[in-house]
């Protein structure tokens, strides 16, 4: 048996809806909670820094509300809202709740194509301390939506090995020091950057 189930964000509409993606990894994970394998369950996720106008509530939020039409008992439900992307989901749920909690087993749920970012993300910043289980919930988009999906994870995991490789394993520093300097999730935004956003012209679109 493991002890936290992480719940991985995948959008959020402008409206707070869940987009199908999102709610399939909660039902996995709502599967995972009914049949067993953790009593604790980590929803994590702000929403894309790519938005120029906030959602009216979070992806945490919204992944535990929906989490709990499910049957799954609101107490048995942590939020993280504070990550706007991949690496903040897995920086932000270890430095803010699995390590103050004294956790160490863990199962983390994505979808099949943001699995191997996934995967390398938790073992870089979580280290060989943590016992990492990974679970892919079922796919419900198309083929043509996967390809794309697939392409834009193969430009992000290529940049996230250039930034991440030389790091130590478990450097909860290093992994801040590199968010706040080089990541524009992370990193104090100048004017420039706001009006790209405001265009819909992110400059740093390619970040991971």
């Amino acid at each position: 048996m493991s002890e936290v189930i992480i719940v991985l964000g995948r959008g959020i509409e402008d409206d707070g809806s869940l987009p199908p993606d999102p709610k399939a990894r909660v039902r996995k994970a709502a599967e995972l909670y009914r049949d067993g394998i953790a009593p604790l369950i980590i929803m994590s996720g702000a929403w894309t820094y790519h938005f120029a106008i906030n959602p009216n509530r979070s992806e945490a939020t919204a992944m535990k509300e929906y989490a709990v039409e499910l049957g799954i008992p609101e107490q048995a439900i942590i939020e993280e809202s504070k990550s706007m992307d991949t690496i903040g989901n897995v920086y932000f749920t270890k430095t803010d709740i699995i390590e103050p909690k004294g956790l160490s087993d863990i199962v983390v749920v994505a979808s099949e194509d943001h699995m191997p970012r996934v995967k390398y993300l938790f073992e870089k910043i979580y280290g060989e301390a943590y016992a990492l289980e990974f679970v892919i919930s079922d796919r419900v988009i198309d083929d043509a939506s996967y390809e794309k999906e697939m392409a834009h994870e193969s430009n992000s995991m290529a940049i996230t090995h250039q930034w991440l490789d030389s790091l130590k394993p478990g450097d909860d520093a290093a992994v801040w020091k590199l968010m706040i300097t080089r990541h524009p999730a992370y990193m104090p935004r100048d004017l420039e950057h706001e009006k790209s956003i405001e265009k819909g012209e992110d400059l740093y679109r390619d970040a991971p």
